[in-house]
């Protein structure tokens, strides 16, 4: 029987760093992000952004979050903001 050292990760690990290294351990299983242009989901109806606004779609395992941003960069930033808690509680 193999029993591997679980190593916590350090609190100064965050944002696409934090990201960078869930890809790298392989966890969540199921990670994955996606941008468009807002005026190209239907899904998302706000007519206050500008339709030129970047939406992230950010998948961990089954639960899909959103974020918008003038640029891809700032959108993903706004997302990983909301959904570290849950990456850290995936590790």
């Amino acid at each position: 029987m193999i029993l591997y050292h679980k190593m916590p990760i350090s609190e100064r690990c965050t944002g696409r760093n934090l990201l960078n290294h869930c890809r790298q351990v392989g966890r969540p299983a199921k990670l994955e992000y996606t941008y468009y242009l807002l005026k190209d989901v239907e899904e998302i109806d706000n007519d206050e952004l500008d339709p030129n606004t970047w939406v992230v779609k950010f998948t961990i395992d089954d639960t899909i979050h959103y974020a918008y941003g003038s640029k891809q960069l700032d959108a993903l930033k706004k997302v990983l903001e909301d959904v570290e808690p849950i990456l850290r509680g995936k590790l």
